[in-house]
């Protein structure tokens, strides 16, 4: 989770003072959106065919917020997205 907080009526107001939001931030913003837009799921099989793709491809990144939902695994499926991780 990126450590920069700030609300919007603050950068409403002064928008000179509005701190920049770092990328993770912005991905999980934009993510939370979506997924109340659209209803959106995905499954731990999708997240670890995601993980097993990047672990063989060079240069196909994922924001690093997703890779914190996988740090305190609780079950074997999330055990082995992490150990792609």
């Amino acid at each position: 989770m990126c450590p920069i907080a700030f609300t919007a009526l603050a950068c409403a107001h002064h928008p000179s003072r509005c701190p920049t939001v770092c990328y993770s931030a912005q991905v999980q913003s934009e993510y939370g959106k979506y997924v109340r837009m659209w209803g959106a799921d995905i499954s731990l099989r999708q997240f670890y065919c995601m993980y097993w793709v990047r672990h063989q491809t060079v240069g196909m990144k994922i924001p690093k917020f997703i890779d914190s939902w996988f740090a305190n695994p609780m079950n074997d499926d999330e055990r082995q997205i992490k150990a792609l991780i």
